[in-house]
C-alpha cells in the first residue's frame, strides 16, 4: 500500500508542475522586435516584428487559475518557421502586447474574447501577417 500511495503522490505532484516556457524568462523590447532571455540573461529567442506570421492568444487551465498565453509563429534568422509561446507571468509580457498592438491588423479586442468563459482555452487568432506560414 505504501508504494501505491507514493506512486499516487508522484503522479499528483506532476499535475501541479507548470507546463510551457519557464516563468523565469524575461521578455525585452528592442527597436526591431523583442528577445526572450533565460534567468542568467542569455538570449534564447529573438523575434523581429516583420518576421511575425501569426499570433494566437489562448488560456491554459492551471487548475485554480487561468494563464493567458500567446503562441507566436515567426520566421527565424535562417528562414525556418518557428513558434514561441509566451505568457502573462513572464516579466515584459505587457510590453510585448503593446508592441504587437502596433502591428497593422492586430486584434486589439482579443482580451475579452480570451478571458471569458473561465477554464476554457478560447483560442483566438489575433494577428496574421503577410508572411504567414502554417
Amino acid at each position: 500500500m505504501y508504494s501505491a500511495d507514493l506512486l499516487f503522490g508522484r503522479r499528483f505532484g506532476v499535475m501541479f508542475k507548470r507546463r510551457g516556457p519557464r516563468a523565469l524568462d524575461t521578455l525585452t523590447l528592442n527597436e526591431n522586435g523583442f528577445i526572450a532571455e533565460d534567468a542568467s540573461g542569455n538570449e534564447r529567442y529573438s523575434v523581429k516584428w516583420t518576421a511575425i506570421a501569426r499570433v494566437i492568444a489562448f488560456k491554459r487551465d492551471m487548475l485554480t487559475t487561468d494563464l493567458i498565453c500567446f503562441r507566436i509563429t515567426y520566421s527565424g534568422e535562417d528562414g525556418a518557421t518557428r513558434q514561441l509561446e509566451i505568457n502573462e507571468e513572464m516579466p515584459g509580457f505587457e510590453e510585448i502586447v503593446k508592441g504587437l498592438d502596433q502591428l497593422q491588423g492586430f486584434n486589439t479586442g482579443w482580451r475579452t474574447k480570451v478571458v471569458q468563459p473561465a477554464f476554457v482555452a478560447n483560442e483566438v487568432l489575433i494577428f496574421e501577417g503577410p508572411n504567414r506560414s502554417r
